[in-house]
């Protein structure tokens, strides 16, 4: 012990050295003598098993209003059955008081028979055609006719006297007459000795008829109108046989084309 108290300076640095030698050896071997040994496998931690299902931790309970989900609406499908026929509508009833059916003019009476009626005559060939205008736009069967110095305004023919008279009654604003024939039973005595005629022109279009009437009756003739299907044709009358010549070559140097005609 002598010794070691009068040496433990140089003790005490021999250990440190020993110890730092062993530090280094240690090192250089890869041990570590502050590991803990490796545990045996009996003795190591069993494996957590899952609890029974009896012993399950409840769930949390949910709350007492839940959580509003939206769900999107999808378009319907479009069906592949045909839609069904609409239902035919209904009959409207009749009412209780309908109002007045307005009653049509008369149809153009067929070109047959005999029975005509007599609407007016006109000395003015113009005034007889405004009228024919006006009841042939109303649906009638017009004819205009020369008569002696006038012309006359004639409805028909029809088949039979009752349609005639019929048509008649329905224009009761002019002096009508329902004659058979040709001529009316009681015409003018100039009509009973027919005199010539010259027809100086023949129009479709009655507006071209009055300007050519207009003309003539500047002139000083006497002038008439017959209408023959659609042409209302334009008559210079009636004249006697001494007065036709004349007439005649008067109208050529007016530059119309005169044709006799009864």
């Amino acid at each position: 012990m002598g010794w070691l108290r009068d040496n433990w300076l140089d003790a005490v640095i021999f250990v440190l050295f020993a110890l730092v030698v062993a530090g280094v050896v240690l090192f250089l071997t890869g041990v570590n003598p502050f590991a803990r040994p490796p545990a045996s496998p009996a003795q190591a931690t069993p494996a957590q098993t899952p609890p029974p299902a009896s012993q399950t931790p409840p769930q949390t309970p949910t709350t007492a209003n839940p959580p509003v989900q939206v769900i999107p609406v999808l378009p319907k499908a479009p069906s592949e059955t045909p839609p069904p026929a609409p239902a035919p509508a209904a009959t409207q009833p009749t009412p209780a008081n309908p109002s007045p059916a307005v009653t049509p003019a008369p149809r153009p009476a067929p070109a047959t028979g005999s029975w005509r009626v007599a609407v007016g005559a006109f000395s003015d060939a113009a005034n007889a055609n405004r009228l024919a205008d006006s009841l042939r736009a109303q649906g009638y069967a017009v004819q205009l006719e020369p008569a002696g110095s006038v012309t006359r305004v004639v409805l028909g023919p029809f088949p039979s006297e009752e349609r005639a008279r019929a048509v008649a009654q329905g224009l009761s604003q002019y002096e009508t007459r329902v004659y058979r024939g040709t001529v009316p039973t009681n015409p003018p005595s100039s009509m009973n000795n027919p005199s010539r005629y010259l027809q100086v022109g023949a129009f479709r279009n009655s507006v071209s008829a009055e300007a050519l009437v207009s003309q003539l009756k500047a002139a000083g003739y006497p002038v008439v109108l017959a209408r023959e299907g659609e042409l209302i044709r334009v008559r210079v009358g009636p004249l006697s046989e001494d007065r036709l010549e004349a007439t005649k070559s008067a109208l050529r140097g007016l530059g119309l084309s005169p044709l006799e005609v009864r």
